[in-house]
């Protein structure tokens, strides 16, 4: 985590945090989910704003893709230690997530680039019209070990 910090703090203008975010695997029902299509759809981690990122325990993070995913999470683990953010408006909130997506998209590309491997065509879509208040609010706070 130490490394992707540093990276994060690299390729950006925030200032380094005090201290690195602690990471907990958790069952997949303990995070937040959407409801798509009528099935619930589980997010594969979280951070949440008291410094922890949470992952579902299945996510293999040996794997460019599950370690990019939990890039993905200590983008937005920077993002509120600088206090830009405010979690009250949609806006910002997708403007975290297009930032963290983008920084999840150069990190992976980095990382495959490196390993010699080619890079997956994925197709990631934010709705504009998805706000934090899809999430349940129950599995935002779940507790952690």
């Amino acid at each position: 985590v130490a490394s992707m910090l540093a990276w994060v703090i690299g390729v950006s203008d925030y200032p380094l945090p005090s201290n690195v975010p602690q990471l907990f695997a958790v069952e997949a029902s303990t995070l937040p989910y959407f409801i798509v299509n009528g099935e619930k759809r589980y997010a594969r981690a979280a951070y949440r704003n008291d410094g922890t990122i949470v992952y579902d325990r299945r996510l293999d993070l040996d794997s460019p893709f599950g370690r990019s995913v939990l890039l993905h999470e200590v983008v937005h683990f920077v993002q509120d230690k600088s206090g830009r953010f405010s979690e009250d408006s949609c806006e910002n909130w997708l403007a975290r997530e297009i930032e963290a997506y983008v920084r999840q998209g150069q990190w992976l590309r980095r990382e495959l680039r490196q390993s010699g491997l080619i890079l997956p065509v994925w197709n990631v879509t934010l709705s504009l019209d998805l706000c934090p208040s899809t999430f349940t609010s129950e599995r935002v706070g779940a507790s952690v070990p």
